[in-house]
């Protein structure tokens, strides 16, 4: 992210930011692009300026040939998209160092594989 070098980072991170890359890597260095998502997916990102945080990544090209919906038995998950991801979670920020640190509460999927991800974010407002 990029901030203001003269204001904290906690000051400036409040706001509404929107994704520039994304790239997940396995455990062996290998890159990897989200099976869902692609390799270059929309992406925006809230922080509250209150500990809270939501995120939502989105495929660039949704049509039929490329989505599909997907049926579950959880009552708040029934018809989740194929194409899409939200998670939401607490932040910290530690100014002094410049580091966020996001504490996960929930997400709409998870495949549990192990990875490393980079994200890139230019704040929009």
């Amino acid at each position: 992210m990029n901030n203001d070098s003269s204001a904290a980072l906690s000051w400036t991170l409040v706001g509404t930011w929107q994704l520039l890359s994304r790239e997940d890597f396995t455990r062996t260095g290998e890159r990897r692009a989200d099976p869902s998502l692609g390799a270059d997916p929309f992406g925006l990102l809230f922080y509250d300026g209150r500990s809270k945080f939501a995120t939502q990544f989105m495929k660039r090209v949704r049509d039929e040939s490329t989505t599909k919906v997907i049926q579950t038995s959880l009552p708040n998950n029934s018809r989740a998209q194929d194409g899409y991801d939200a998670y939401f979670g607490t932040y910290t920020v530690d100014d002094i160092r410049g580091t966020v640190t996001q504490r996960l509460v929930g997400a709409l999927t998870s495949d549990g594989a192990p990875l490393v991800r980079t994200l890139r974010w230019r704040r929009v407002g």
